[in-house]
């Protein structure tokens, strides 16, 4: 993928996803089933990132009073942006993205007591938010007694029991590993997570990056190399949306340019791996590539 072609790209898909998703708006959702909701909250959430990362790449100007404009790219924070673009797309998929009704919905229920005993951690500042904390612990309590009487709790170790009461999730698994799942590459994913990591948390590289790119070519550069990267999360995405929603798959059924511009811009794993890992050239694959085998030192 070339920088000078991620910008059309990228908003072409935009539009591909925002189509999707907006046809299950009015869908009546079947009684017992709301937390299925939460999907199209991370859709919004996902939606909202994707927008942000490409309005993080235009140019903007400071005015200092008294001052000159400057002009800058604000590339760290396109960085910061993808990475949480990244791990929603993830959390998407892990609770939602597989077909198994059973285990999404044990999976939403382990994230969401996660985020309620995260809440429970902040300290009250008024008194609607203590209520609102009170009512949490009810809610603790139930989707704790939900979850142990889940045979997928079954599954797990008697320590990853204890850990997924405590609120961890995703206990035993990676970003990583839910990335290949999805299918990402392992060393494509690794490198980008990464290197956007190091930028939310200021590594060094982050600060040395952004000290050595001084001129607005380079913080484009460094800018839209995260637009690449969300490319690759939408059509992921969009892939799996899909194929699991009937109302957008219907919609790509309908529309051939829009599945053209998925599946061209798609690098599944197997593409990486040519990049990361070329299979080394024997001298058959060579005779019919045309090259000539020396001997080296």
């Amino acid at each position: 993928m070339r920088a000078s072609n991620y910008e059309q790209t990228y908003s072409e898909l935009l539009t591909v996803f925002y189509e999707l998703v907006q046809s299950r708006t009015g869908e009546e959702i079947t009684p017992g089933d709301g937390w299925r909701a939460d999907a199209q909250s991370l859709c919004r959430k996902l939606f909202r990132h994707l927008i942000s990362m490409k309005s993080l790449c235009e140019i903007r100007a400071d005015k200092p009073p008294g001052s000159l404009p400057i002009h800058y790219v604000d590339h760290s924070s396109v960085q910061v942006v993808t990475r949480a673009a990244m791990e929603t797309f993830l959390v998407y998929f892990y609770v939602f993205g597989e077909n198994d009704l059973q285990r999404s919905k044990f999976r939403h229920s382990t994230w969401y007591l996660g985020g309620l005993l995260d809440r429970q951690k902040l300290k009250a500042s008024s008194s609607e938010f203590d209520e609102r904390l009170a009512y949490d612990r009810l809610e603790i309590v139930r989707l704790r007694e939900e979850i142990e009487a889940s045979q997928h709790f079954a599954a797990y170790s008697k320590k990853w029991q204890r850990q997924l009461l405590k609120g961890d999730w995703k206990v035993g698994t990676s970003w990583s590993e839910i990335a290949v799942s999805a299918g990402f590459h392992k060393t494509n994913f690794d490198n980008m997570y990464s290197h956007s990591c190091g930028y939310s948390h200021s590594s060094y590289i982050s600060a040395m990056q952004g000290a050595q790119a001084r001129d607005l070519a380079a913080q484009c550069m460094l800018a839209n190399a995260n637009l690449g990267f969300g490319i690759q999360i939408m059509t992921h995405f969009l892939k799996n949306y899909a194929r699991n929603v009937s109302s957008a798959k219907e919609v790509l059924a309908s529309d051939a340019e829009a599945r053209r511009l998925i599946d061209k811009w798609h690098f599944d794993w197997q593409v990486w791996e040519g990049l990361y890992n070329p299979m080394p050239v024997t001298k058959d694959r060579a005779d019919s590539l045309g090259m000539t085998l020396r001997w080296t030192q």
